[in-house]
């Protein structure tokens, strides 16, 4: 396929995963706030987040069992189909967005970030591997990290945007903003159907794939392998903690610091710009084969882990801009060299490129991440919206942990082939 062509697929796939992450997160800068206000509690504000969370964990479950013994089709009849389901998510945030701007109560939006969390999977292993299909391997590196760049920064860049209008144009004003952000993905993946081509090494590998046909043999065949095993904690870990962080933060900032909706809505924006930035340099940087960025991921994490208890550790403004500055560049350079990698790594395995499909391996990776989105909803949940110190906590912990399973990530590098290496 044609590089020009090639790169507008990636950026119609890369509004996909930037719409799909922020019909998710563009509330959650105003709507806990709110909740607060009508005497909602932290628990509640939880199953609001949760419900999005929980439908797609669930959805997730589904499709990874679907795609572990489907025969999927090969070449352009098969990028089209994964491109319809993109189109089909697509719709359906435009229709839950609407009804939930036309009765924006607490049932309703809990209701409609339900049914939304159930078609995101379709978007988060579907516009992965659309992309993998589109691009060569050895130059598919940068375009999975914008991917992932337009994934997180959406889910970053809403919740500033969710404050902003809010502030601006009260409790509709963001949703009908939604609205055309959904039009537009939509639009870009309808042309995005007509130009993609897959490439000719995808061409080539699709004719060698041979799938177990076996729910439990193709779970196995991943999950036994430490470096895939330790890659998926790691991204569980980073999700769960980055979810932790959105949900406490605005709680933190106007219990705390007596922040109102815009000044939420400018330390989120902080967030995004750094994870944006880190995660395009991180995967420049490996498509060039300047450094190989999975060998940062320790590092990083370890920067992360520790940025995320600063966050609520200070009560003066520019310490917390800086921790959520540093805690941004980490994430990035996080989850886009680990899912590339992965990748890599499965396409060059002996055993597993034969065996198992790459959309079973998105799949796969994406349980863990959604599993890492209802963890840390849940443990955001758990401390009173006025206690700091319970708040600090569940971040250092969790840090803590995800830290621990970055040590058995670079602990599991040395089973990789010695071309990754």
């Amino acid at each position: 396929m044609h590089a020009v062509l090639g790169w507008g697929v990636c950026a119609a796939i890369t509004l996909c995963q930037f719409t799909d992450s922020w019909v998710f997160s563009f509330p959650l800068t105003f709507v806990p706030q709110q909740l607060e206000i009508l005497d909602y509690s932290s628990s509640d504000i939880a199953v609001l987040v949760g419900a999005f969370a929980w439908a797609n964990q669930l959805s997730f479950i589904v499709l990874t069992l679907y795609l572990c013994t489907a025969q999927l089709d090969k070449g352009l009849r098969e990028l089209r189909r994964q491109l319809r389901h993109l189109l089909f998510a697509s719709s359906v945030h435009f229709v839950t967005t609407l009804t939930m701007a036309m009765f924006p109560n607490f049932e309703v939006i809990t209701a409609g970030r339900f049914v939304q969390g159930a078609v995101s999977p379709l978007v988060s292993v579907y516009g992965l591997t659309v992309v993998a299909i589109v691009f060569d391997r050895a130059r598919c590196a940068l375009a999975i990290a914008v991917v992932i760049a337009g994934s997180c920064g959406g889910e970053l860049l809403g919740t500033f945007a969710g404050g902003y209008l809010f502030h601006v144009g009260g409790m509709r004003l963001p949703f009908y903003v939604t609205l055309g952000v959904a039009a537009l993905s939509f639009l870009s993946l309808s042309s995005a159907l007509v130009l993609a081509r897959p490439s000719s090494g995808d061409v080539a590998r699709a004719t060698t794939v041979q799938p177990l046909g076996s729910i439990g043999a193709t779970l196995k065949a991943l999950l036994t392998d430490p470096f895939v095993l330790a890659s998926c904690m790691v991204v569980f870990g980073a999700q769960c903690l980055k979810t932790a962080v959105e949900v406490i933060l605005p709680l933190f900032l106007q219990n705390q610091l007596g922040a109102n909706e815009m000044t939420v809505s400018i330390f989120s924006g902080v967030l995004a710009i750094s994870f944006v930035f880190s995660s395009v340099m991180h995967g420049y940087l490996g498509d060039k084969k300047i450094i190989m960025p999975a060998k940062l991921v320790p590092l990083n994490v370890v920067l992360m882990a520790g940025s995320a208890g600063a966050v609520v550790y200070w009560t003066a403004i520019q310490p917390i801009l800086l921790a959520l500055g540093v805690f941004g560049y980490a994430l990035g350079g996080t989850l886009s060299p680990v899912c590339d990698t992965l990748l890599q790594y499965c396409d060059e395995h002996p055993q597993l490129s034969y065996q198992v499909n790459e959309a079973v391996v998105v799949a796969v990776f994406n349980d863990f991440w959604a599993a890492g989105l209802v963890l840390g909803a849940f443990l955001a949940g758990v401390p009173n919206e006025f206690d700091r110190f319970s708040q600090r906590s569940i971040l250092v912990v969790t840090g803590l942990c995800t830290t621990l399973l970055a040590a058995c990530f670079a602990h599991a590098r040395p089973s990789m082939n010695a071309k990754e290496m």
